[in-house]
């Protein structure tokens, strides 16, 4: 089933009903392809999809040069897109711009990919109420973190990040792996993130319990 690992981050379904999507196809002469219409139909209204970067509404799919924006970088620098030839396939591949929708490049992930590995993004950007940073995190420490963690089949993202751990205790490293790095941690549950606290002796810059 489409997206069935995410439903313990969403915790509930809160998306667009069919009704709606389908009024807005109409609307605006716009196919949603299907993995995207799944993911409207299940989490579209999440206030989660909104933390850091944006899911665009339904409503506010917008084209620039063939191409359909679905997401938005939080600073508005990258724009996601699907190149209109595709929009009928199941699950077309997504395309960046950052320059405002001039020039456009594959981004090498199919939708699916892309709304799965944003979603932990947004968690790890405070979509969890329990998360913690450290920097400078070096090479052999960095070895001793993945040892200890699943790393997710979910890809890389633009800025490098790699991502470790589950739907609970959710882990990213920033930056290329062979240099001094930044750590991000992300828990939903106190009890999780005191496990990782306790796992990762590190010197954090900053975590949620200093509120």
């Amino acid at each position: 089933m489409l997206f069935e690992e995410l439903n313990t981050i969403f915790d509930v379904h809160n998306g667009f009903s069919n009704e709606e999507l389908t009024a807005f196809e109409q609307k605006s002469g716009f196919t949603i392809p299907e993995v995207l219409r799944v993911f409207y139909e299940k989490f579209g209204k999440h206030s989660l999809n909104q933390e850091q970067n944006r899911l665009v509404l339904p409503q506010e799919l917008y084209q620039k040069n063939g191409y359909w924006v679905f997401y938005v970088e939080n600073q508005e620098v990258v724009e996601w897109g699907i190149w209109e030839n595709d929009l009928r396939e199941t699950n077309p591949n997504v395309y960046e711009t950052y320059d405002g929708g001039e020039t456009w490049e594959t981004y090498g992930e199919s939708v699916e990919t892309f709304l799965k590995r944003e979603t932990y993004f947004q968690v790890l950007m405070g979509g969890y109420p329990y998360f913690a940073t450290a920097s400078n995190i070096n090479k052999n420490l960095q070895a001793k973190i993945i040892q200890k963690y699943y790393k997710l089949p979910i890809g890389d993202s633009f800025w490098d990040l790699k991502l470790f751990g589950n739907q609970q205790q959710l882990i990213g490293f920033v930056g290329e792996m062979e240099k001094a790095i930044d750590l991000w941690i992300a828990c939903k549950e106190e009890k999780e993130f005191l496990k990782i606290l306790d796992t990762i002796d590190i010197q954090w810059d900053y975590t949620s319990l200093e509120k």
